[in-house]
C-alpha cells in the first residue's frame, strides 16, 4: 500500500491509481474523502479550484456538482473519473426535488378561503 494512500485512509486496487470511494451520495463521499486526507474546506476548495461555499453546498447536499466541478474534485482527490460517474448526467439539482408546483396549492387555499 502506498504511504500516501495509507495516510489518506484509501486503498489502491492493483495498478490502478483510483481511490475506492466510500458508500453514500456525492456529498457524503466528498466530505469523507476530504476528512480522510485531513483537508479543511478551504484546502479542498483550493485544490479543486472552486469556492468554499460551493464545497459546503455539495457536502451538505444542497447542490449536486456539475460535470466540470465533479471532474475538478476527481483531479483534487486523484479518483480518476469516479466522482464524475457518481454525479452522473441524470442527477437533478438537489433543491429541485423539494419544489412543489404552486398551482394546486393555491387552488386549495382559494377553496378554503372563499368557501
Amino acid at each position: 500500500m502506498d504511504p500516501a494512500d495509507s495516510a489518506a485512509g484509501t486503498v489502491s486496487a492493483g495498478r490502478s491509481t483510483s481511490t475506492r470511494l466510500p458508500p453514500g451520495d456525492i456529498g457524503v463521499v466528498l466530505a469523507t474523502l476530504r476528512a480522510r486526507r485531513g483537508w479543511s474546506v478551504r484546502e479542498f476548495a483550493r485544490r479543486a479550484n472552486v469556492s468554499e461555499g460551493q464545497i459546503c453546498d455539495l457536502e451538505s447536499g444542497l447542490r449536486n456538482p456539475t460535470p466540470a466541478v465533479a471532474a475538478a474534485c476527481d483531479a483534487a482527490f486523484g479518483t480518476g473519473r469516479e466522482l464524475v460517474q457518481l454525479a452522473g448526467p441524470g442527477r437533478r439539482d438537489a433543491r429541485a426535488e423539494g419544489v412543489v408546483e404552486a398551482g394546486p396549492v393555491v387552488a386549495g387555499y382559494e377553496r378554503v378561503l372563499w368557501s
